[in-house]
C-alpha cells in the first residue's frame, strides 16, 4: 500500500515543479503609450524592494516580481539621449557594460527583431558573479561561496529619444520555466511613439 502512494507522489512530482513556472499572461496598462502581458503570478514590487534591487538614482518605470522574488521583470528609461539610427551602437555599447559587470557572460542570442511595429535589440544571456572572498551571510554568519548564475533576456529600443530597456532575469536553473514565457512578455510589448 505504501509503494503505490509513493508511487502516486512521484507522478505528482512534476506537476509541482511546475507550479514554480510562469503562469498564464495577462495585460498591464503601464500608460497611454505602453502595454505588455505579464504571468498573473507575477506582483508589482514594492517600493522597498524596489530600492533593494535597483540601487541607481534611474529608477524602474514599471517592476514586477514573482511571490518568491527570484524572477523580475523591469522596464527601464535611459538618462543618455540617442537618435532612432542609434539602436546599434547603443546596443554594442550596453552590451560591453553587461560584459563588464559580471564575472562571466555567456551571450546565448543577440538579435535585431521587428516587434509589433518597432524595431528591438535582443539579448540573452547566461551570467555568473563569484563572491567576494570577505562576503559573509550575516545571519549565518558564514562565508558565502555560492556563486550567483542568472538568465536574463533583455531588449532594447529608442523611445522618445531614450533607451528603454525590457529586463526579465531569474536564477539559471530557473531557465528551462521562463525561457518561453520571456519570450512571450518580450513579443507582447506595444509600445507607441510617445508613452
Amino acid at each position: 500500500m505504501q509503494t503505490k502512494w509513493f508511487f502516486f507522489l512521484l507522478l505528482l512530482l512534476p506537476l509541482s515543479v511546475r507550479a514554480q513556472g510562469p503562469a498564464p499572461l495577462a495585460k498591464v496598462k503601464v500608460s497611454r503609450g505602453l502595454q505588455l502581458a505579464l504571468p498573473q503570478n507575477m506582483r508589482p514590487m514594492t517600493t522597498e524592494e524596489v530600492r533593494q534591487k535597483y540601487f541607481s538614482s534611474n529608477q524602474p518605470l514599471l517592476s514586477y516580481t514573482t511571490q518568491d522574488n527570484k524572477v523580475d521583470f523591469t522596464i527601464k528609461l535611459s538618462n543618455s539621449s540617442f537618435r532612432e539610427g542609434d539602436l546599434p551602437l547603443a546596443g554594442s555599447f550596453y552590451k560591453a557594460n553587461l560584459a563588464a559587470l559580471y564575472d562571466s557572460v555567456s551571450f546565448i542570442r543577440e538579435n535585431m527583431e521587428d516587434i509589433n511595429g518597432r524595431q528591438w535589440l535582443v539579448l540573452e544571456l547566461l551570467t555568473e558573479v563569484q563572491p567576494e572572498e570577505e562576503q559573509v551571510d550575516l545571519v549565518m554568519g558564514n562565508a558565502e561561496t555560492t556563486a550567483v548564475r542568472n538568465y536574463t533576456y533583455i531588449q532594447y529600443t529608442i523611445v522618445q529619444g531614450q533607451l528603454m530597456v525590457c529586463t526579465l532575469t531569474c536564477p539559471r536553473n530557473y531557465r528551462l520555466a521562463w525561457q518561453a514565457a520571456a519570450w512571450d512578455i518580450m513579443h507582447s510589448l506595444n509600445v507607441k511613439k510617445t508613452l
